[in-house]
């Protein structure tokens, strides 16, 4: 589910764009109930802030746009990792190693010399 939506997320400006947008609005809305609710005979009176609901409901908005971004910034940064050539590198030999090294031990249990073995190592670009 959560996967989901993550995807849905990362892959759909729409998407990012209908939360920013609702984020701004309701931002808005919880502001301005907060500022009402300490407003007395038209004053503001700020020992009165903890007292009220839209103040906890604004912060906890606040928290819960705060993670959202941080989960785009993040996503934002694994694309932008992918701009150096030694992250990459890195990252295929992470990635591609495991079934590499069960491709060479398939040639070994086939019968392949070590020098076989070796050449085709050398003509793949995975440890290049």
């Amino acid at each position: 589910m959560f996967s989901k939506i993550k995807d849905k997320v990362k892959d759909s400006p729409l998407f990012k764009t209908i939360i920013g947008i609702s984020s701004l609005i309701i931002a808005s809305i919880l502001s301005n109930t907060f500022v009402a609710e300490i407003t007395i005979d038209s004053a503001i009176h700020w020992n009165l802030f903890y007292k009220t609901k839209s103040f906890y409901f604004l912060l906890i908005f606040v928290f819960l746009i705060y993670f959202y971004y941080r989960f785009l910034w993040s996503i934002d940064k694994s694309i932008a990792d992918f701009k150096d050539d030694e992250y990459c590198k890195a990252y295929m030999r992470r990635e591609c190693l495991p079934e590499y090294t069960k491709k060479i031990n398939e040639l070994i249990k086939s019968g392949k010399d070590a020098k076989e073995v070796w050449n085709i190592i050398k003509e793949s670009d995975i440890l290049k």
